[in-house]
């Protein structure tokens, strides 16, 4: 059996490279970065889909104006701050 590896690495960052705001593709570059670290880190026991993950990262933070709105402390759109009302 092979060890837990990070799949489709090569995909996610051809994702990064199409996202067109600098700072935005920045934050998703750096969390990609870090998620493929802590994997290795890590003991595992399956793969991790890193183009999965980019692609979640690019929908969350597609919209720059969001960001900062959150970051500046308002609640654009209508986020739920209970996780399971989203299945987590």
């Amino acid at each position: 059996m092979s060890k837990p590896d990070v799949v489709n690495w090569k995909e996610a960052g051809e994702l990064v490279n199409r996202i067109e705001d600098p700072a935005t593709r920045r934050i998703i570059s750096r969390a990609v970065m870090i998620a493929r670290l802590r994997f290795y880190e890590t003991s595992r026991t399956n793969d991790f889909d890193l183009q999965f993950f980019t692609e979640v990262l690019s929908e969350l933070f597609r919209n720059p104006d969001v960001i900062r709105q959150e970051l500046d402390g308002k609640r654009p759109g209508a986020w739920s701050e209970n996780p399971t009302e989203y299945g987590i």
